[in-house]
């Protein structure tokens, strides 16, 4: 069975309706949340896919029981997440924002402001709507993988990739996140290819033929080398002894 894609499954509950109810209490157009929103999406399953893939489970453990406590056990989060974003005119959600935000800095640490910083350059956003979305976005997030079962947390490992090629263009998580390998690592790896120059710089594999003639040239060359050199000396010359004449006395 396919597995269920985990960015798709967390971007459901940021319906229309959210939307809506987020750019009128934050004074932001609704464009520039939902364009925020993309780039909050992913940068929250990279860091629960860090405490999954990691030691720090505990940290994974304690912001979905907190994620739980906020938006309850209700299927409709959206509800919940309109909740959370009135309640900062609500003296009674203090509460709740205050454990929203503590997800926030128990999830990011000290990732947190660089995080948030990019998403507003990115989406336009003030740098407070930024971080008021993180808060909001963050337990929904977690809360909504929750309610898949306990199996869905174990998938954002094997998802990775997926989630790494959903960041949008033009929002560097690279950076904000300290992250050396975020890019679009899924891709078929090609074979490299190699140009004429590297072939040419490759060592040329000689023939038996090659060998032959070239073992024939230079053994001619060193036979008239030799040749030249016993014959003809270079300032040497050679005399030759003065013929011995045999006179013959013939007696009468």
């Amino acid at each position: 069975m396919e597995s269920t894609n985990l960015v798709e499954l967390v971007k459901s509950v940021f319906n229309q309706d959210v939307l809506n109810h987020a750019a009128s209490q934050l004074h932001e157009s609704k464009a520039n949340i939902e364009k925020a929103l993309d780039g909050i999406i992913p940068a929250v399953l990279l860091r629960l896919e860090s405490k999954t893939s990691s030691s720090r489970s505990a940290v994974l453990g304690s912001v979905t029981n907190a994620s739980k406590n906020i938006l309850g056990e209700q299927d409709d989060l959206s509800e919940g997440i309109k909740n959370i974003i009135s309640a900062h005119d609500d003296p009674n959600g203090t509460v709740q924002l205050e454990k929203a935000d503590s997800i926030l800095k128990e999830l990011f640490t000290d990732r947190l402001n660089p995080v948030s910083e990019a998403v507003s350059r990115f989406s336009g956003v003030s740098p407070s709507s930024g971080l008021r979305l993180m808060s909001i976005a963050a337990p929904a997030i977690i809360a909504r993988l929750g309610q898949s079962g306990e199996n869905t947390l174990l998938q954002l490992v094997p998802q990775k990739n997926t989630i790494i090629n959903s960041v949008p263009a033009g929002l560097d998580l690279k950076s904000a996140l300290g992250l050396d390998n975020l890019s679009q690592v899924d891709q078929t790896p090609t074979v490299p290819r190699y140009t004429d120059d590297a072939q040419q710089r490759e060592p040329h594999k000689v023939s038996f033929v090659q060998w032959v003639i070239i073992l024939v040239l230079a053994g001619g060359i060193l036979f008239g080398f030799y040749t030249g050199c016993g014959s003809n000396r270079v300032g040497v010359t050679t005399e030759l002894p003065p013929a011995t004449t045999t006179t013959t006395n013939n007696h009468q």
